[in-house]
């Protein structure tokens, strides 16, 4: 070697020392070759301890193991494990501590030579960054949330004139600290969902939603809204209607980010008009027009920008996180489809929210709810016409299944306020049935009662397992049947005229609030405590239980069990808690899953209402933004 060759490699070799990134270089036997003054550094050996030797040295024992047999693999097949593709890995130090780095490997293919060039990155530090953002988004979801629902419902409860009629300035103060308590709560809200959505921990049922409903569920949704700001909500039906795959209340959350976003900019005595339209085939648009001052060409390019606001003194007078519309966009993309804008300032904004078609429009069936039709699923046609008239007698309708591929269709056709089950079914067995329609919001707490010859051995794993309200052996007990149809219907619980609910809620404030909300319409026990509600169980026999998961003995989820003991396993159980989901365990069992600060008293109320087969209306809690 010349003097100006090793000139050359001695000014790579200082450029390479000052990379802050770690660079190896190994060869087609994994030996190092080279290493950056980055890779001694993190690594924590010597030059001459890592020259020479197998790069598995820095890595941990169960990787170091299998690495040669990664690179004499690659050669032999060409098939890419780490290389050109960046991915996070586990490193050793010298010491043995073992810490988390990034990872770019690259081929170098020479005349003469084949080697390998290794880019590391330590992301000890980011890791724990992310560590401390998970446990501080874990406090603002548990910490703030409680209290705050505490204080948004009572305040609700008082400014809807439950705690009698208040001074004029008293209302006046009333008003603004329940604004700015359910603003807060929106803000809490938006950033937890910003954090898990772009964690990838939000989660998307598909469900086969009506367009017509859709609107008109946000419509009635956000009258108090539209009213506060004096505008008019107006939608037109689609005609015939057309169902589309979404998820439920994540749509109704974007609609709801944008019609508030509407009637914030449109002027006074002005329209916020609800549409659709026909896009590509497999789509369609539901779109939010306004008439107010529209958006400026500049702000335009940066509207779904996390925290961005337009800048004009009118557009920054109004409320909001700047959060609302990249939440939307990444839910829409997230459900399939997609949120699109197009706007004249100061004459027309329309935001169109599109979402994938569930089937084309003539074959979409939609049709009046009946309460009281059961789904027939079994095999035999002597039996199912059994099923049929026995039910028949009862004044109650029904339809026959006779596989679950043939349960799916008519599922998806109708509605049904119960099913009855055979196990035993062609292709697709019973217990796969119930677990695909446990998975499916739209059937997740359909009642369930199985008939079989086989139910026997799979009693107590269906109820545990799919929330199945019965199992009646083979053959049919007439009795039992319908004795089971009455409760899958809902009939009343003859040793007690009004719902018993039995709420499971460590935070005293909450248990007294619900108290004074629940009192009304239903007979309300509080305990704090797992142990407490055990001896509950026995004496009080509720209709529904309501369901906090943080518990000072345990999670709420241990409870389950315990209603399985108990034989109240057909109980409904609502949960309401500060976690923003149930755990998959639960996934089969909980009948609703409410989240605090998300929930309305109304909301609340209804649900409580809709699971004890309540008749009353209520119009005691006052509606709109109150969140329990």
């Amino acid at each position: 070697m010349d003097f100006s060759d090793y000139a050359i490699e001695l000014e790579y070799q200082a450029i390479l020392n000052n990379v802050l990134e770690a660079i190896i270089t190994i060869d087609t036997a994994g030996i190092v070759l080279s290493a950056n003054a980055a890779a001694v550094s993190m690594f924590g050996y010597n030059i001459n301890e890592i020259l020479g030797n197998n790069v598995s040295q820095l890595m941990p024992d169960a990787r170091a193991r299998a690495h040669d047999g990664y690179i004499d693999a690659y050669l032999k097949t060409g098939v890419e494990h780490v290389l050109g593709k960046g991915r996070e890995l586990e490193g050793r130090h010298k010491s043995g501590r073992i810490f988390p780095m990034h990872l770019a490997v690259s081929d170098v293919q020479l005349p003469h030579t084949r080697y390998f060039v290794g880019v590391c990155r330590d992301i000890s530090e980011q890791k724990e960054t992310e560590k401390l953002k998970n446990e501080f988004v874990s406090i603002v979801s548990h910490e703030l949330r409680t209290p705050l629902t505490s204080i948004t419902a009572s305040l609700g409860l008082l400014k809807g004139g439950l705690g009698g009629t208040l001074p004029e300035k008293a209302r006046g103060l009333i008003d603004i600290a329940h604004n700015n308590a359910a603003r807060l709560g929106r803000l809490i809200n938006d950033i937890l969902d910003i954090e898990k959505i772009e964690a990838g921990k939000m989660t998307f049922k598909r469900d086969i939603l009506s367009i017509n409903q859709l609107l008109q569920e946000s419509v009635n949704a956000n009258h108090g809204y539209a009213d506060k700001y004096k505008v008019s909500l107006k939608f037109d039906p689609i005609m015939p209607d057309i169902a589309v795959i979404a998820d439920h209340d994540r749509s109704l959350q974007v609609l709801a980010n944008l019609i508030s976003n509407a009637c914030k900019f449109s002027l006074a005595g002005s329209d916020v008009h609800l549409s659709t339209k026909m896009t590509a085939e497999k789509t369609i648009d539901i779109c939010v027009t306004d008439h107010g001052c529209g958006i400026s060409p500049d702000f335009a390019a940066r509207i779904f920008d996390k925290f961005s606001q337009a800048d004009s003194t009118t557009a920054r007078s109004k409320e909001g996180t700047g959060l609302g519309l990249s939440l939307s966009r990444q839910m829409a993309k997230s459900m399939g489809g997609d949120l699109s804008f197009t706007s004249t300032p100061q004459v027309q904004t329309q935001f169109c929210f599109t979402l994938p078609i569930a089937a084309p429009a003539q074959e979409t069936v939609l049709e009046e709810t009946d309460n009281t039709r059961i789904l027939i699923v079994e095999d035999d046609p002597d039996i199912a016409r059994l099923l049929a008239l026995l039910l028949k007698e009862q004044g109650i309708s029904s339809h026959i299944a006779y596989s679950a591929e043939q349960a799916f269709i008519k599922l998806s056709q109708h509605h049904y306020a119960a099913m009855t089950l055979d196990l035993m079914l062609p292709g697709s067995d019973g217990t796969q049935l119930l677990a695909q329609l446990r998975q499916e919001a739209a059937t997740k707490q359909l009642p369930v009662i199985v008939v079989s010859a086989i139910s026997d051995k799979h009693q107590t794993d269906l109820t545990a397992a799919y929330a199945v309200l019965d199992v009646l052996p083979k053959p049919i007990n007439e009795g039992l049947l319908m004795d089971a149809i009455g409760r899958a219907l809902n009939i009343k619980n003859p040793h007690h005229q009004r719902p018993r609910i039995l709420h499971i809620e460590d935070d005293s404030d909450i248990a007294c609030l619900f108290a004074t909300l629940l009192s009304d319409e239903f007979d309300y026990e509080s305990v704090p405590t797992l142990m407490q509600a055990r001896a509950c169980l026995t004496h009080y026999q509720p209709d529904l239980i309501l369901l906090d998961l943080d518990l000072p003995d345990g999670n709420g989820a241990q409870f389950f069990d315990d209603l399985q003991t108990a034989g109240m396993a057909d109980r409904p159980v609502v949960i309401f808690s500060a976690q923003e989901q149930a755990p998959d365990t639960l996934f089969n069992r909980v009948s609703n899953y409410l989240v605090k600060s998300r929930t309305s008293n109304q909301a609340l109320l209804d649900t409580l209402l809709h699971l004890t087969n309540n008749p009353q209306q209520t119009d005691s809690a006052s509606t709109g933004e109150n969140h329990v």
